[in-house]
């Protein structure tokens, strides 16, 4: 074994400490360090020590006096804002004095470091507009753990239409989770905003001009290699991709791709998109001897870099020239992959063909703006926590009021007393055909059968029904995928499109699933026929799965 020591030529040697005796003037010298091993140790003994009466003024001179080093770091002033959270002695003045330090580090820590009470919720509203955007970040999440308040929702709803916050990557989540908390104070002030629910006005249309967006779609006027920019690659197994003659119509070119073996393969094109804009994508497929193995779909489009992946049907067997199309919304990234995809999550055999590839822009698109679903987010929270009896006085003001907001969160919670008596099919006639279970969401987070049974001869429709007050669905996976299913689930929260995914997550396991359910609504959800065994079905809705669980046996 060898241990290497990279020193600088001209650096000097840290000073050291002997903290053995525990003095506080040492302590105070050390957590100043310009070494971090002295800074975690006089840190660590200090809050050990218990005396915020010997230390606190100290720390908080240090965090006020601290300059930041050449690369922009002040660990004194960092570490003396750990060392009075772990004495218990954070003030105001503290957080205040490092909310406004020249160093983005101290900033965040005494973000971190924040009580959770409402003596703190100014001084970080007052930090809302911090140049630098983990600090930022920081700031949005320990507002997203304060008390409620009105004052906090109202000024968080001022910042809706901040690029600094929507253009970033992860900022819009911790806005919308600060924004749920004060959810009284922000929907109070988009009341204010919203348009009467019977205004007859309509925006101006805003004509959109059918430009595809992709170069050289039908992969005309080439030499026979791949078009500059369309890249192949693999993801498994063996496939060969090029460029062939005659395309659709007997004329031109077109892409194809060729396995023998098996593969899960495509040949995709990286393109710049506008934020939060409505897209329509479209090509012509063709396929002969396109088999599948492997839970492979076939050849179809898909998009990358969003995240539900949005997807075409999958073409397979041998199939003359068709066409395939799909529209997505872009989310706050700028560059998406446009994948013409083979086998499609899994393997397949045969050849694949795409011509005439169509990117076209279908709305204005809205920029920057996450308004709406912020909205929803809010008034879901909102009604989620209000009594089951009586609405919060926040809330009954909010839906009493004739305007267009007011309208939408009513229907949310404008749940019947009784289940709905008939099912969107005619049972009768479906059970020709498939076996009836029957299935309540109830009071409590809970189904009303925590076990269902079947034979496995036969398809399978499960009529769920929603007389709770909270929106619910239903998620079926397959044998010991429970875990899986939930943590899936639990990862789904952060995604600002979970609301438009009803809430269920990407999964391999799950074998159907209901859209979300709002109170009093009935769902029939098809499958089967299933191999004997225990499928586990949930509620997938934030924070129900754990709970709201039973399985559907076949034997």
């Amino acid at each position: 074994t060898r241990i290497y020591r990279f020193t600088s030529k001209d650096g000097k040697p840290s000073e050291t400490f002997d903290l053995s005796k525990k003095k506080p003037t040492d302590l105070l010298k050390a957590i100043q360090s310009v070494n971090m091993f002295w800074r975690m140790h006089a840190q660590r003994l200090i809050v050990e020590s218990g005396n915020e009466s010997i230390f606190a003024k100290s720390l908080k001179e240090i965090i006020e006096s601290s300059e930041p080093d050449k690369i922009g770091i002040a660990g004194g002033a960092i570490h003396a804002l750990w060392a009075l959270h772990g004495l218990e002695a954070i003030d105001t003045e503290a957080i205040e004095s490092g909310l406004n330090h020249k160093s983005p580090g101290v900033r965040r820590a005494a973000a971190s470091v924040s009580p959770r009470n409402e003596n703190f919720i100014n001084p970080l509203l007052k930090a809302l507009n911090d140049p630098d955007h983990q600090v930022r970040k920081d700031v949005l999440l320990a507002l997203s753990e304060m008390p409620p308040s009105e004052e906090a929702g109202n000024i968080l709803f001022s910042k809706r239409k901040d690029n600094f916050i929507l253009n970033d990557r992860w900022l819009p989540t911790a806005f919308q989770m600060a924004c749920a908390r004060h959810g009284a104070g922000y929907l109070k002030a988009a009341l204010a905003e919203s348009s009467p629910a019977n205004a007859t006005s309509t925006p101006k249309a805003v004509e959109i001009p059918k430009e595809n967006f992709i170069l050289n779609p039908g992969f005309e006027a080439i030499d026979g290699t791949m078009p500059k920019n369309w890249k192949s690659r693999t993801y498994s197994g063996r496939a060969d991709h090029r460029i062939v003659s005659p395309g659709r119509g007997g004329k031109g070119h077109a892409i194809m791709i060729e396995s023998a073996q098996g593969a899960d393969s495509s040949i995709h094109f990286d393109l710049k998109v506008k934020k939060r804009t409505t897209y329509q994508l479209s090509a012509w497929i063709k396929t002969e001897g396109l088999k599948t193995g492997r839970g492979g779909r076939g050849a179809q489009l898909n998009i990358h870099a969003l995240a539900d992946q949005p997807r075409t049907r999958a073409i397979k067997d041998d199939n003359d020239w068709t066409k395939v199309s799909l529209k997505f919304k872009t989310d706050d990234r700028g560059t998406i992959s446009i994948n013409c995809l083979y086998g499609g999550w899994g393997h397949a055999t045969g050849k694949a063909y795409w011509d005439d590839i169509e990117l076209i822009q279908i709305d204005a698109g809205q920029g920057p703006d996450i308004s709406e679903d912020t909205e929803s987010i809010v008034a879901t929270n909102l009604v989620n926590h209000a009594s089951s009896v009586q609405l919060s006085s926040t809330l009954n003001e909010i839906i009493t009021k004739p305007t267009e907001l007011g309208n939408k969160i009513r229907k949310m919670i404008n749940a019947p007393k009784v289940v709905v008596k008939e099912s969107p099919e005619d049972e009768l006639k479906l059970s020709k055909t498939h076996q009836i279970l029957k299935l309540n969401a109830i009071e409590g987070l809970k189904f009303d059968k925590i076990k269902l049974e079947a034979k496995p001869e036969k398809p399978i429709a499960i009529i769920v029904s929603n007389p709770d007050l909270l929106q619910h669905n239903f998620v079926i996976g397959s044998p010991g995928s429970l875990e899986r299913i939930g943590s899936a689930a639990d990862a789904i929260i952060t995604n600002p499109k979970a609301i438009e995914m009803n809430y269920v997550p990407q999964s391999n396991d799950i074998l159907a699933a209901s859209t979300l359910l709002d109170p009093g609504a009935v769902a029939v959800i098809k499958v089967g026929p299933l191999k004997p065994g225990k499928y586990p079905y949930i509620c997938t809705f934030p924070g129900h799965w754990r709970i709201m669980q039973g399985y559907l046996e076949i034997k």
